[in-house]
């Protein structure tokens, strides 16, 4: 029997042995080992950092299992919030089972079922080392270093993680320039939530060395930190007690770098995939990550444009001189800086025969890290001038800074803040003072007092011949007067042909308005010749939908690029004040869940919107149009993608916006979907902004949805951010369930969709809320925890509510939620059939329900 039990002991252990690479949970990979599968592969030795195969969710359209090999937090259990690097971030596997991690010809590779290298860390291997003494190590700061056995605590492996970083900057890593070899390590964001791959936007020094720069597409200037001694690249301050920031510059290369006092602490600088470059730190008690900074800060830092200056109210103007330009579809120029909703002021390369001088601009602070030489400012004006290629310069503390590229988002400090003097180079000929100006004022008036004082004495001596040739020419003059005013009058009335005065009285309105001189000044105003002919004459097969406002019709600019054109009809409810508001509102925010927009036309009465065409239209043609019966229904991987774009945006738009804006009108309809399946939040003709302190605002005028909004907005026009947490709460309701909320009504059991999923919560039957079309592609742990987030923002008390950062971290996390309450409007049927809207409708106004026009107060 003792032998026996021996036996089952040697092969036990051998089983664990021959199948070590499933249970090992150490923090090295040896050359003889390999890895697979979705389990934790290793770990640091402190515990705080873990190496495996995980899945992100759906990354496209067509992908369903994307899994990607990568590091993050060990005591962090959701996978969105922890993951710090990934390895394979364009080429992620399918099947976990058949990939294979291991150390290959001196390199660590991941492999798929084909054998083909998804990742290697691709470095030529030094043969004077047996590879058989590789192994790999993931380190307690998050570095995976690829070195040899025999020297594990190297400074100095073949390969580290810290060297390639992805979207994520840990303590320890850094953002660097090798000044031998002009390359550096930097940041790039992620596509989007759901897909690592490389995204729009990168963060790295500058090829001077000395600021941070974010650029767009690898090319285009997004925002610039300014330097390290001005305000420690905008970063942190210096006398901070939990974090250290260093920046060090020598002979060989440039970094910046940082460290925190208590090692047990888990924080992060991470580059967004709309290009806000954060600083992260994990707070315990709420089990979320707190943001610490988020530059740019302000609209100055990234919106202004070149050769243009930011005041304190983010109002943009040309530097004296220069010429404002808008976006020209006919203009290539203008594409840099229109590409990320910039302005730019027209500045010329004059020919070097033409003379130059400079004009001077008082206390300026300019990002832009210049080129700087010890010389006197007489030498600084010098160089500059030489310089065929120099825009500016400034001389200061005996340091000349010159600048070859155009100066973008200039600040204008305020009286008493510190700023710099920057001298823009001018041709000579474009160039006029005010003593110029002063000077030809005075020539002229002596010369008018001369003819003033001597006209009189020769008139009257000649008075006889100038009264017959005065009679000559005063004829001749009203003869070509009236020519003039016939080919004039002819020319006024074919402007005014097709204009009503309903239309000049718009166009009064709004240049009378501070909105239109600070807002509409920078949005790309279309010609209506130029969308006739892109809609194809509005034609019915360029017609996309009918919403509540007027049709919405694809177009194609000259350029090639498709549009979308809203063409607000004469009977809409959407006023002047209501178009007005969208063109302002979506001009100054931009973010990825936010539609863009392009521009704008007014002809007549027609009122029209340009935005970026959405090949995939409105989110209700997927969860009730035509579609959700067919091929194209959402699976619930897309919807759950869909889900988190949506609060992603809303949380934008609350707090992470320079502006607070509620959106007051968010519904399905006003969900576009680009070619990703990607959400973008639209129609903010409706939306307000409130101050950021503000935490509720009222109005008489309810505009809106009814069935969407809050119950203290529809009774008492009370609206906060509260209120479009309960819209939401609605809409993620009807995205699970695949029904429209204004018309899920059953006469014999009459209650609306939110009292429908309360019902089913009550008797725990919660799931049956999922459309019968996701039966068999949901992961029922989320479709649970939607619908009881869901419920918990549509709470009739406002306080009940959550805020839509805790809606975002319920969501994304798996964290316990508190049971919600019964939601709002969870009626029954009256004896006299009455409802409870009958009792609360006030003065309402809002877009038609593109289902029902025959509804006064809803849309």
């Amino acid at each position: 029997m003792d032998i026996m039990r021996y036996f089952s002991l040697i092969i036990y252990f051998s089983l664990i042995f021959l199948k070590g690479h499933h249970m090992f949970k150490g923090d090295k990979i040896y050359s003889n080992q390999s890895f697979s599968g979705d389990q934790t592969m290793i770990v640091s030795a402190g515990g705080n950092f873990k190496l495996k195969l995980f899945k992100l969710g759906i990354s496209s359209y067509n992908s369903k299992n994307n899994y990607y090999l990568g590091i993050s937090y060990y005591k962090l259990d959701d996978v969105a919030s922890s993951v710090v690097w990934v390895a394979n971030r364009e080429r992620p596997i399918s099947d976990t089972d058949s990939a294979v991690l291991k150390i290959l010809d001196g390199n660590l590779v991941l492999l798929n079922e084909l054998e083909e290298t998804m990742w290697s860390t691709n470095i030529v291997f030094n043969s004077t080392k047996g590879s058989n003494r590789l192994v790999a190590v993931l380190r307690d700061d998050g570095n995976l270093v690829l070195t040899d056995e025999a020297d594990l605590e190297t400074n100095s492996p073949f390969w580290q993680s810290f060297d390639h970083p992805g979207n994520i900057l840990l303590p320890g890593a850094k953002i660097s320039f090798n000044k031998s070899s002009n390359t550096g390590q930097m940041l790039t964001s992620w596509k989007y939530g759901e897909d690592p791959a490389p995204g729009l936007f990168s963060l790295e020094l500058d090829s001077n060395g000395n600021q941070l720069i974010t650029t767009l597409n690898r090319s285009r200037s997004y925002w610039i930190s300014g330097s390290w001694g001005d305000r420690m690249f905008g970063l942190g301050e210096r006398n901070n007690t939990s974090y250290n920031l260093r920046y060090v510059d020598n002979e060989n290369e440039s970094y910046f770098i940082y460290s925190l006092d208590n090692p047990s602490t888990m924080s992060m600088f991470r580059i967004q995939e709309w290009g806000q470059f954060e600083q992260l730190i994990w707070m315990k008690v709420s089990k979320g990550w707190n943001l610490i900074s988020s530059q740019p800060r302000l609209q100055c830092e990234s919106n202004c444009g070149t050769f243009s200056i930011c005041d304190n109210r983010n109002t943009s103007t040309c530097i004296d001189g220069l010429t404002y330009m808008h976006y020209n579809p006919f203009d290539s120029r203008s594409g840099d800086d229109v590409c990320l909703g910039r302005p730019y002021c027209k500045y010329s390369t004059y020919p070097d025969f033409q003379r130059k001088k400079f004009k001077n601009i008082p206390n300026i602070f300019v990002r832009q890290s210049p080129i700087s030489t010890a010389v006197s400012i007489a030498e600084c004006e010098s160089t500059c001038l030489s310089n065929r290629f120099c825009t500016a310069y400034a001389s200061d503390d005996g340091r000349c800074s010159i600048w070859n590229d155009g100066l973008l988002n200039m600040q204008q400090r305020l009286p008493g803040d510190i700023g710099r003097t920057i001298y823009v180079k001018f041709a000579v000929s474009e160039f006029s003072t005010s003593k110029t100006n002063i000077a030809t004022v005075l020539g002229s008036i002596a010369i008018m007092l001369v003819l003033l004082l001597v006209l009189p004495f020769i008139v009257w001596k000649h008075r006889k011949i100038i009264i017959k040739r005065a009679k000559m020419v005063i004829d001749l003059v009203v003869a070509f007067l009236y020519r003039y005013l016939q080919i004039a009058n002819k020319r006024v009335l074919e402007k005014l042909r097709g204009r009503s005065f309903g239309s000049m009285l718009l166009w009064s309105k709004l240049h009378r308005s501070e909105d239109f001189q600070a807002g509409f000044s920078e949005i790309p105003i279309f010609s209506f010749e130029m969308i006739q002919a892109a809609t194809d004459n509005f034609s019915a097969g360029n017609k996309l939908g009918e919403g509540g406002f007027g049709p919405v019709f694809k177009g194609t600019l000259p350029n090639g690029q498709d549009i979308a054109v809203k063409r607000l009809s004469r009977t809409s409810g959407q006023g002047v004040e209501e178009f007005k508001n969208e063109v302002t509102l979506i001009s100054k925010v931009q973010h990825w869940n936010l539609v863009k927009l392009l521009g704008f036309c007014i002809q007549g009465d027609d009122r029209m919107l340009v935005y970026e065409y959405m090949p995939n239209k409105s989110l209700d043609s997927f969860i009730f149009g035509p579609a959700s019966t067919e091929n194209q229904v959402l699976d619930w991987g897309l919807r759950n993608n869909i889900i988190e774009g949506i609060a992603r945006g809303l949380l934008y738009l609350h707090r992470d916006s320079r502006l607070k804006i509620i959106h007051r009108d968010l519904k399905a309809s006003n969900i576009l979907l680009d070619e990703h399946m990607n959400p973008r939040i639209s129609d903010f003709g409706m939306a307000r902004i409130v101050m950021i302190e503000q935490s509720v605002a009222n109005t008489n005028r309810v505009v809106g949805t009814y069935g969407y909004m809050s119950p203290e907005y529809a009774m008492q026009g009370i609206f906060s951010v509260k209120s479009d947490v309960f819209s939401f709460g609605v809409l993620l309701l009807e995205i699970v369930s695949g029904k429209r909320n204004t018309d899920f009504y059953d006469y014999e059991n009459p209650q609306t969709l939110l009292g429908y999923a309360w019902q089913l919560w009550n008797e725990e039957k919660t799931l049956d809320l999922l459309d019968l079309n996701l039966a068999n592609s949901s992961n029922t742990t989320q479709v649970y925890r939607s619908i009881q987030v869901a419920l918990l923002c549509v709470q009739e008390h406002v306080n009940d509510r959550p805020t839509m950062p805790e809606v975002v971290f319920m969501l994304c996390s798996d964290t316990s939620l508190p049971p919600p309450k019964k939601p709002a409007f969870c009626w029954t049927a009256r004896p006299d059939g009455a409802t409870p809207w009958a009792a609360a409708r006030k003065t309402f106004v809002g877009s038609r329900n593109e289902m029902s026009n025959s509804s006064v107060y809803g849309r």
